[in-house]
């Protein structure tokens, strides 16, 4: 039960992360593009101890396109996130995708 509650608590500490997330909340040059939260995956490498620091890491991942049905030429983009201790040692990997859309689908 305590690993249960573990994954929600990195969840959601991760999941705050995502307003970041390149082409997430933003229309950029695609002119009128909605946002949206494609994906998101989380590893736990090790339990998380009770009043352990972590230290966290962010760097760009792959960013891919394809064709969409209605919102014309979809844009995504991963950001991946480590967790790693006070040694150094990696306790929880998250991978975050985010997209927008070419043109708005209702417009």
């Amino acid at each position: 039960m305590r690993s249960d509650l573990l994954k929600v608590v990195v969840a959601v500490a991760g999941a705050l992360t995502l307003a970041g997330c390149a082409g997430a909340g933003s229309s950029g040059s695609g002119g009128g593009g909605m946002a949206l939260h494609a994906e998101e995956t989380f590893e736990i490498h090790r339990p998380v101890r009770v009043g352990e620091v972590l230290t966290k890491t962010t760097r760009q991942g792959e960013t891919w396109e394809r064709e969409g049905r209605r919102g014309g030429k979809l844009h995504f983009s991963e950001l991946r996130h480590e967790y790693r201790d006070e040694a150094g040692a990696l306790v929880v990997t998250a991978r975050q995708v985010g997209g927008r859309t070419g043109r708005n689908p209702d417009a």
